[in-house]
């Protein structure tokens, strides 16, 4: 269903609108280079992606693995313990290969970024075949996994290389591995072969589609890049060697006409995308629930890919809303009949883009633009709004109370109310500890008793090395005297090592700060707190609670006026009265470099 509401208020777009700006990574002489993503943490979470580790592993003596005891129903789910999924594996090795096979089986995918899913994963113990079952000289497993949705994502690995990849398996399929690692060869056999076969090819056909799409470049002039005669000697000849389909050419998007006109396409490839053109040849094969989930993951996939673009140039005018209306997602008749469960994620995720940006450009508010969606499909994307947006959302506890009251999928409603009680104003730190300078374990307890600002960076992060010269070290300065006031860093730095060059480095703190190092973005209080992305700040009470972890100043006068609020009133009197001077010295001089 078309936002036919959003339609009748495009004419209210010359009012006042949000001026949002999309996270992107800047770079010299241009906005973004597509594909570009913004300063996040490398650490892609816990190696089992933040999910729930379930203890899977194979007997030794008969090779099954059966799961039937750990599946758990799924509240709000159609399909709460349905079945399971059996993996066969044939591999023909040389004894002295070392495979280290890992399988992932995820379910329940509300946010894979931050972690919030179901998640089975285990290494694989193999098997010296038989003679007699007709695997002599190989190496085998058996595996049986339960499902509790109608479909789940699969995943195998070799040493870290997918051998199989987002791969949607369903309760009852049964598939047989066959892989032969000299001869670098992988068949499929078995009951669920044919659908595996028909994924990986849409998997090709999509990989070949991108790879074939010109790159680009948003930027505001072209001479920036082309500043020599020798780069627009080398520039020239690739556009006169461009021929359409066979190689491809740098576009330097300067214009929001130029920009416009590639959102267009994208939006318009995605329909009569040749994945959707090889998904209907296959109709007959695949059964009429995988046909249709395909369909719904591979739309979410491409309106993903075209919207982020259009986040990339940052659209400010009601020219991009109408663009964004006129492709929107027309869920009905795409959706199944007795939905009651969590879509494919990245479809829940184009709409969460979709409507943040209608947002930004519009003066309708998220959960307007959402209503119309149905039910458990709202409760998604609506969840994904809270989780990536809540730390800058000003009514951040009655728009969580208004969602937990609507939500009609139990599962997600407990994942919220999780976040709720761990992110919001009032919410109790997290107790882990951390690593000193000196190696020493600190824990956050031994704050209490005072007002606590943490600055979260990252080595190699320009945003943060910002945040750390013009605001983080004068407001040390402005209220070093300040005795109720700690001022604590946390790195979510990997290597320990380039943590301490970054400490010695200066730019990112001073030693008069509480320094700490967390081991990345899987340390149990980053991902309780949601840190994924730096920098970011947070503020502790005197009883180590949650006092703001969002919708901070966005100027160093801000920040003093928001940390005198919190502080005792004779305190913050001392501070105004004692360090004027200061302030009109030391931080000026910062503002103005």
């Amino acid at each position: 269903m078309k936002k036919t509401l959003l339609i009748c208020l495009l004419g209210l777009l010359c009012l006042p609108t949000s001026t949002t700006t999309a996270q992107v990574a800047d770079s010299p002489g241009a906005d973004f280079l597509h594909r570009s993503v913004p300063q996040v943490s490398p650490d892609p979470g816990d190696s089992h992606r933040g999910g729930a580790i379930r203890p899977d592993t194979l007997p030794e003596q008969n090779g099954l693995v059966d799961h039937s005891g750990q599946g758990q129903k799924s509240a709000g789910s159609s399909a709460s313990g349905v079945g399971f999924f059996t993996l066969k594996g044939e591999i023909s090795a040389h004894p002295s290969d070392t495979l280290d096979l890992v399988y992932e089986l995820v379910q329940r995918e509300l946010d894979p970024y931050y972690g919030l899913m179901d998640i089975q994963k285990d290494s694989i113990s193999l098997q010296k075949g038989s003679f007699y079952a007709g695997t002599s000289r190989k190496q085998t497993f058996l595996l049986r996994l339960p499902i509790n949705e109608p479909f789940a994502r699969f995943n195998l690995y070799a040493k870290d290389v997918p051998l199989l990849q987002n791969i949607w398996v369903q309760p009852g399929d049964s598939l047989i591995v066959h892989w032969n690692l000299s001869k670098q060869q992988l068949h499929f056999s078995g009951p669920a072969a044919a659908h595996v076969r028909v994924q990986r090819q849409l998997k090709e056909i999509a990989l070949g589609e991108s790879e074939g799409r010109n790159p680009v470049m948003i930027i505001p002039n072209a001479a920036v890049m082309l500043n020599t005669q020798e780069k627009k000697t080398e520039y020239n000849a690739v556009l006169e060697s461009y021929v359409p389909a066979w190689n491809r050419k740098l576009e330097l998007l300067e214009t929001e006409t130029m920009r416009i006109e590639r959102a267009e396409n994208l939006f318009s490839s995605r329909i009569s995308h040749p994945v959707f053109v090889e998904l209907e040849r296959y109709s007959d094969v695949l059964k009429a629930p995988l046909h249709q989930w395909l369909k719904i993951y591979w739309t979410g996939v491409f309106q993903n890919s075209a919207l982020k673009f259009v986040k990339a140039c940052r659209p400010k005018n009601h020219d991009w809303a109408e663009v964004i209306l006129g492709h929107g997602l027309d869920v009905s008749g795409l959706l199944p009949e007795d939905l009651s469960g969590i879509l494919p994620f990245e479809f829940a995720e184009s709409l969460l883009m979709e409507n943040i940006l209608l947002e930004s450009l519009t003066p309708v508010s998220f959960l307007h633009l959402t209503a119309s969606i149905p039910g458990p499909l709202r409760d998604q994307v609506n969840s994904l709004y809270l989780i990536r947006e809540h730390k800058d959302l000003p009514n951040a506890d009655s728009l969580f109370s208004r969602v937990l009251s609507e939500s009609r999928v139990l599962w997600i409603g407990a994942q919220l109310e999780v976040i709720r009680k761990s992110v919001l104003k009032g919410s109790d730190f997290s107790p882990h500890g951390f690593i000193g300078t000196s190696g020493n374990r600190v824990f956050p307890e031994e704050w209490k008793g005072k007002i606590v600002l943490i600055d979260y960076w990252l080595s190699g992060c320009g945003a943060c090395q910002d945040f750390a010269e013009n605001t983080f070290l004068p407001l040390m300065r402005e209220f070093e005297t300040q005795e109720d006031l700690l001022f604590v860093t946390i790195s979510g730095d990997r290597n320990e090592e380039r943590w301490k060059k970054s400490l010695a480095s200066g730019k990112y703190t001073t030693p008069q700060s509480i320094n700490l190092y967390s081991g990345g973005s899987s340390h149990p209080s980053l991902r309780q707190t949601f840190i994924r992305a730096f920098p970011a700040q947070m503020l502790l009470d005197r009883e180590g609670k949650i006092l703001q972890a969002g919708e901070f100043p966005k100027n160093l006068e801000g920040w003093i006026r928001l940390i005198q609020s919190y502080l005792p009133k004779e305190s913050s009197l001392k501070t105004v009265g004692e360090s004027n001077k200061t302030l009109s010295v030391s931080t000026t001089d910062t503002l103005l470099k």
